[in-house]
């Protein structure tokens, strides 16, 4: 079994530090499901306001565009990488 690309794993280890902040939160201090939908909207609620503040913050301007493909290039590699190696290990 061979391990996904560099930059996959590197990404995976970027985000495992929330995911096990979030397990705390869930069973230590919101075991009301009621109570951790509410905390999870209102989580999702500040990072979507986080976007559109970010988004109307950056001009129109050509070089913006040009960023913005340069990073959706990157991500759609790094997608299509990780898609690829977990169907090689199968």
């Amino acid at each position: 079994m061979s391990l996904p690309p560099l930059p996959v794993r590197q990404k995976h280890l970027k985000v495992l530090p929330g995911v096990l902040i979030g397990v705390v939160v869930r069973v230590v201090y919101l075991p009301d499901p009621k109570h951790f939908k509410l905390f999870a909207a209102g989580v999702l609620l500040y990072i979507g306001l986080q976007i559109a503040k970010e988004l109307l913050k950056k001009s129109a301007g050509k070089a913006g565009a040009a960023d913005s493909e340069a990073r959706f290039q990157e991500a759609a590699h790094l997608f299509i990488g990780y898609i690829l190696a977990v169907k090689r290990t199968r």
